[in-house]
């Protein structure tokens, strides 16, 4: 495989050719797949401020009339959706006013293991600190008073396992279609460039063992076709110049 590669030119181009469009694939699947994953949190955090909005104007009365029930039921709501590690509200100060929040969900879970207390406080500063969860927090404002926080937790677990997919989806697609480029370029290189320069090969190697009756194939005429027509041309000279010394020593004897 190595000494094909060494001796063959056709071999070069193709490898070269290959290695650069894949690398150009490479850059370009990678900003479009960190292009996509921009546009898809983007939106996401659209979203997570739009329900803000909604929690923000639906829970004011139930904060008023302590209605804990009432806040808990909602946040109970909201943490089953899809993508939501946890969703509570907080007082000003910090303190939590709901108690619910989801066990089932894995994060939930890992983060049990961490805390040393069971309340919702210890949850939401560990879940804090782990970076797949996108987190939020919107004022719950009643009359210009900032009533307390709502909070919101969005994983980026699945998003991730869609962006992985994607790109390994597109990784394959590129490699599929460089090798196939790869191919044709292969067979169009033997067919037009590397046809007529082992034409001039040949031409050269009846030069060295003394055959100058046969031209070169003239096979285009592009530089590689101006170069074989140049290429009779020193060949018709040459054998113009042995006809004249063999002349030159005939009429000497």
């Amino acid at each position: 495989m190595f000494g094909f590669w060494k001796h063959s030119l056709a071999a070069k181009f193709v490898v070269i050719t290959m290695l650069v469009v894949f690398v150009l694939m490479g850059i370009s699947t990678y900003v479009n797949y960190q292009s996509q994953k921009k546009t898809i949190y983007d939106n996401i955090r659209m979203q997570s401020e739009m329900l803000g909005n909604f929690v923000s104007s639906i829970t004011p009365h139930a904060i008023l009339s302590y209605d804990f029930d009432e806040l808990n039921d909602y946040m109970a709501e909201l943490s089953h959706g899809e993508d939501i590690v946890y969703a509570v509200i907080v007082s000003q100060d910090g303190k939590a006013m709901t108690s619910y929040i989801d066990r089932r969900n894995q994060m939930v879970k890992d983060a049990e293991a961490f805390v040393t207390s069971k309340d919702v406080q210890n949850f939401i500063a560990d879940l804090s600190r782990n970076k797949n969860i996108i987190q939020q927090s919107f004022p719950i404002i009643f009359e210009n008073n900032i009533l307390g926080y709502f909070k919101v937790g969005i994983s980026k677990s699945r998003m991730e396992l869609i962006f992985r997919e994607k790109l390994i989806t597109q990784v394959v697609i590129g490699s599929i279609f460089t090798m196939l480029l790869g191919l044709c370029l292969y067979i169009i290189f033997r067919l037009y460039a590397m046809r007529p320069i082992r034409s001039l090969v040949q031409g050269a190697q009846r030069i060295a063992s003394g055959k100058l009756e046969k031209e070169v194939d003239v096979l285009s005429s592009d530089e590689l076709g101006h170069l074989s027509h140049a290429f009779n041309q020193m060949m018709h000279k040459l054998k113009l110049n042995i006809s004249e010394k063999d002349s030159a020593l005939r009429t000497v004897q």
